[in-house]
Order: C-alpha cells, then structure tokens, then sequence
C-alpha cells in the first residue's frame, strides 16, 4: 500500500498534489544533490497547482498512456509520475519519479508507467491521516 501525503497544504490549490514517500524521498535525495534544480522544480509544480493542471496539460503535465501522466519542466530530467484521482483534474496522486538518462524515457520509464497504472487500477494507495487532517508532505 503506498500512503500519500499532501503537498503544498499551505495555500489554496485547483489541483491538489498528493506525493507517495518513496516520491518524497526521491525528492530528499535529489535536494542533496542539487537543491537549487528541486526547488526549482517544486516552484514550477506549485505555480501549476494553484493554477490547476488542466491549464498545463500538454507542457508540464504531459500524458504518457494507460491514465498515467508526468510532470516535469524544461531544463531538468527530474519526472514524477502519477494519475488524476477518480480522472478529475482537482486531484493528483504521484506516485514515482525518474531521473531521466536522455530525451526518452526509455524502459525504467515504461515499467515505472506500467506500475503506477497497477496502484491506480488495484487501488494501493491511501491518503495519510495526521489528527484528522490530510499529512504534510516531506522533501526538505
């Protein structure tokens, strides 16, 4: 079961953003290594949000197949990857990301797509409960 944890809980959002911990920790990770690029990155996926992702459909937020998507920005080969929750725009459930080698995605990304459809279809994902209220997400 992969528990997700909200991010960006601390502003109004048309999309809410719901991150897996192993996302989350791919995101720690990626912050020792370059955390200028990931908190670039966060900026652009919390500027998307608040304005919502169907805004962005096509740039940022790019279909792959199966009811999975990507987001990603110009300029990293960072990706998370995940679904719309119930297929509407105001909910979004990540649940891995890639550190992409080259332009494709290559295998590693279509088993990672291959995947995540799997936890959407068999429903193994949850949203985290901290004292009635939706966890905070962790990347610093």
């Amino acid at each position: 079961m992969h528990v997700v944890d909200e991010l960006f809980n601390d502003v109004e959002c048309a999309t809410r953003v719901w991150v897996s911990e192993s996302a989350q920790k791919d995101l720690k990770k990626w912050g020792k290594k370059s955390q200028r690029d990931r908190d670039r990155f966060l900026a652009k996926l919390k500027a998307v949000a608040i304005a919502g992702f169907e805004l962005h459909e096509g740039n940022q937020v790019r279909d792959e197949e199966k009811g999975v998507f990507r987001f990603g920005i110009q300029d990293s080969l960072f990706r998370m990857y995940g679904f719309y929750e119930q297929d509407q725009n105001d909910s979004v459930v990540f649940i891995a990301t890639m550190m992409k080698r080259g332009t494709d995605r290559g295998r590693q990304g279509d088993a990672i797509v291959e995947e995540v459809a799997r936890i959407r279809d068999k429903r193994l994902w949850q949203r985290s409960e901290y004292e009635g209220y939706p966890r905070p997400a962790q990347y610093d």
